[in-house]
């Protein structure tokens, strides 16, 4: 991680130390994917997106929902059968 003026924030000693402490297995109830599952984390992220400043931020929002929805095909009918 950079600061504003591009210089490093945590040295590579504390990077490895925070590292050498750092839990290899995260429990947390209150998440909405599985952390220690590198395909459901990627899952989840996958729209995420990044930026250096607010007005940037709110810059690519815009961009975002100014697209188009693109529709994929029709959704597949939902057949039920009753017994009885």
């Amino acid at each position: 991680m950079a600061s504003v003026d591009h210089k490093p924030v945590f040295s590579p000693a504390q990077i490895a130390a925070a590292l050498a402490v750092a839990p290899h297995r995260v429990d947390d109830p209150e998440c909405p994917y599985d952390p220690n599952t590198p395909d459901a984390v990627a899952i989840h992220w996958a729209n995420a997106m990044t930026s250096q400043s607010l007005p940037e931020l709110q810059e690519k929002l815009a961009r975002r929902r100014s697209k188009p929805l693109v529709k994929v095909g029709k959704p597949e009918s939902i057949m039920c059968c009753v017994n009885g």
